[in-house]
């Protein structure tokens, strides 16, 4: 006496087809997210943006931007650091590779000289391609 599986042979070709699909997932390697560091060091600000009265000396709002190349795309910004000279409050601000302002600012508040790091991993932002950091001043001249 021969015994076989329950079911209709389409029943069976279903099971053994879902048992397959579940092997190859669990056996799939995850795909492992990198961190990437970008650096920026040639002293050299890509594009300024200053507002208010044209006749003041110095404007009511001014910022200064860099762009950035990401190795690897679509990414997630997870940080931004500054090396400051003058600790005081400011705001960064992402824009992306045509300078269209991203829903990404952070107003820091430095108590220090130095290298500033700022965590942007709450905005959960995911980005393509180039893209601009720029520090916003909120106090003249400074940081």
């Amino acid at each position: 006496m021969w015994v076989g599986p329950k079911g209709s042979v389409k029943e069976q070709v279903a099971v053994i087809s879902l048992l397959l699909l579940w092997v190859l997932f669990v056996n799939l390697p995850a795909v492992e997210a990198k961190e990437v560091e970008i650096a920026y060091d040639d002293g050299i600000y890509e594009f300024t943006y200053g507002w208010g009265d044209p006749g003041l000396t110095i404007p009511e709002g001014y910022m200064v931007a860099v762009l950035f190349t990401a190795p690897d795309t679509p990414f997630k910004l997870l940080e931004a650091s500054f090396n400051i000279e003058e600790p005081d409050r400011f705001r960064i601000r992402v824009f992306d590779s045509n300078r269209r302002p991203l829903p990404i600012q952070q107003i820091v508040e430095p108590t220090t000289n130095g290298w500033i790091r700022v965590d942007l991993r709450p905005f959960n932002m995911e980005l393509n391609g180039d893209f601009y950091i720029a520090l916003e001043y909120l106090v003249s001249g400074r940081p």
